[in-house]
């Protein structure tokens, strides 16, 4: 056994290592396609205060890796022309996106920790801290990090909120859901995946309640529900319309430019929408509505195990088998035996409490990349 000592900074040294070992090649390595279009609308929000939308999925987290350039352009008189420089370069803002890695791997250790005791808050930082994955992703000016990160974190703090229901963990919990919606739109998704899960926690509260004909309870029950429905609604909505510069906020359904058959539909078909205005900002729904085109049109080359395939055209199963190649054999060994401890110790309550936050968007991610 380790003294409490060496225990307390073995987090620190992991997370040190990690940070050294994505910042070793960011110098070095070439920008990669997308790099400079996540950078360039992050730097347009940030220094231009302009969100308006060139790409379909470009999105308000990249502003934080043109956190440097603003600086050097606040303080260009005040610093030398070497710092400007290094301040100014596209790659300097590579090394924003290793500190929301940190951040996210402080979570991976906080979580599994509470969950399951600190060694294995330890080992889970572990094999975060080496994950090649990780670390490629962490060094990189695009918003994979930062959505796994925040799908990451909303989950956490969605499960402290609906095991400890009070206003501090509530608000925590819909911030972070709204800061999600900011990184990626595969976070739309934690839209069902946190009503699911809600309602599987109040069907369990309710099912005595019911059975018992306590009709009070059961409508104080669900005036507490449709209240934090409420503020999860208005916290997201504010974060989303901040990040966005509450660029257009509130105009009219009718007033969108859809490029998607399915928005297009929408738009047509259900002229009680027409006039609505829209709470969220021009750029959030228009990118939404160009990412469905894109995904429903796109005809690019997909290949796997020697066969060449044209989008829309599907490998189905395409990730399970990807997975097999480009996860480290070791970590698909300790994922593994990690699913048949579980199955072996599985036991429902604990399930409901706890697991279900995450074996259940896990289910939910593999099943629509694989099959949808």
């Amino acid at each position: 056994m380790l003294p409490r000592f060496q225990y307390s900074i073995l987090p620190f040294l992991l997370l040190a290592v990690f940070a050294v070992l994505c910042a070793s090649s960011i110098d070095n390595a070439s920008l990669t396609y997308d790099e400079p279009q996540h950078y360039r609308y992050g730097a347009q929000i940030l220094i231009e205060h302009n969100a308006e939308r060139f790409d379909d999925s470009k999105m308000p987290a990249s502003t934080w890796n043109a956190v440097p350039r603003a600086i050097a352009i606040k303080l260009k008189s005040l610093i030398s022309t070497d710092i400007y420089n290094k301040l100014y370069d596209i790659k300097t803002g590579r090394y924003m996106t290793i500190i929301i890695a940190l951040v996210l791997g402080f979570f991976v250790f906080r979580w599994s920790k509470e969950l399951y005791g600190t060694q294995a808050g330890y080992f889970s930082l572990f094999l975060y801290s080496l994950s090649p994955n990780i670390i490629a992703h962490s060094s990189l000016i695009t918003t994979d990090l930062y959505s796994t990160a925040s799908i990451t974190i909303a989950l956490y703090y969605y499960w402290r909120f609906l095991n400890d229901i009070k206003l501090k963990t509530g608000i925590k919990s819909a911030f972070t859901f709204g800061i999600a919606q900011t990184t990626k739109y595969t976070a739309v998704f934690l839209y069902p995946i946190f009503l699911i899960i809600a309602g599987i926690f109040i069907y369990r509260k309710t099912k005595k309640i019911i059975q018992e004909k306590d009709w009070r309870m059961l409508q104080a029950g669900f005036l507490k529900s449709l209240m934090w429905i409420t503020i999860f609604i208005i916290v997201n909505l504010l974060v989303i319309n901040i990040a966005y510069l509450f660029d257009r906020s509130f105009i009219p359904f009718s007033n969108y430019e859809f490029k998607s058959p399915l928005f297009k539909s929408i738009q047509e078909n259900l002229s009680l929408l027409s006039n609505i205005p829209v709470p969220t900002p021009y750029p959030y729904l228009e990118g939404l509505d160009w990412v469905y085109f894109v995904n429903s049109t796109l005809r690019n080359n997909i290949y796997l195990l020697g066969e060449i395939k044209h989008a829309p055209d599907q490998f189905f199963g395409y990730y399970f088998i990807a997975y097999i190649f480009k996860e480290p054999i070791a970590a698909q060994f300790f994922a593994l035996s990690a699913l048949l401890l579980f199955i072996f110790y599985f036991n429902q309550k604990k399930f409901i409490k706890n697991e279900i936050f995450i074996l259940f968007p896990l289910l939910f991610f593999i099943f629509y990349f694989n099959f949808i």
